[in-house]
């Protein structure tokens, strides 16, 4: 099973100084307009930094570290992937549709707000106790794709690997 250590390192990639570099633009440094003492902390950041800023960043500060633990790589991969509020949308219209077919889950509605609480937390738990974490996470994959296939038709930018990553979360379950 994959964890949330070897998702961030993986997204810091094997150029891990260009992929800071990337991490660090994508919080609001940009090189071309950079201000030296901006430049001189992207410079600075270790990898464990880097780490430690995307943990917080992708799983903590969100929420998704009080989810049951077997959905943290796949939410924390996505929210790398295509941000934290769509992953966490995701997650929540999974938990809804789970809820319509399977009534006795035993949580009520969950809005799709990106937001997660207590209502989300509590249904997941719900899911997971119900279904077991393979299943929660082979239906948040089935719907990331049915995302990124949806993105691609719009004709958004997505890349084989990110599908293929998706896919990657999938279990066979017999």
């Amino acid at each position: 099973m994959k964890n949330v250590d070897d998702i961030i390192t993986g997204a810091l990639g094997d150029d891990q100084t260009g992929e800071k570099v990337r991490y660090a633009k994508g919080i609001g440094i940009d090189h071309a307009n950079a201000q030296d003492d901006q430049m001189d902390g992207v410079k600075l950041l270790t990898i464990e930094g880097a780490r430690k800023a995307m943990r917080k960043d992708f799983l903590d500060d969100p929420k998704i570290s009080t989810l049951p633990e077997e959905l943290h790589p796949q939410v924390v991969d996505y929210a790398i992937d295509s941000g934290i509020g769509r992953a966490v949308i995701t997650l929540q219209e999974v938990l809804e549709k789970i809820r319509h077919v399977r009534p006795d889950v035993g949580y009520g509605h969950i809005d799709a707000d990106g937001v997660i609480g207590a209502v989300t937390r509590r249904a997941a738990a719900a899911a997971v106790a119900l279904l077991g974490g393979e299943e929660v996470n082979n239906q948040i994959a089935a719907a990331r794709e049915g995302y990124l296939r949806r993105a691609m038709a719009g004709r958004i930018k997505v890349s084989d690997d990110q599908v293929a990553r998706c896919r990657s979360f999938r279990t066979d379950i017999r």
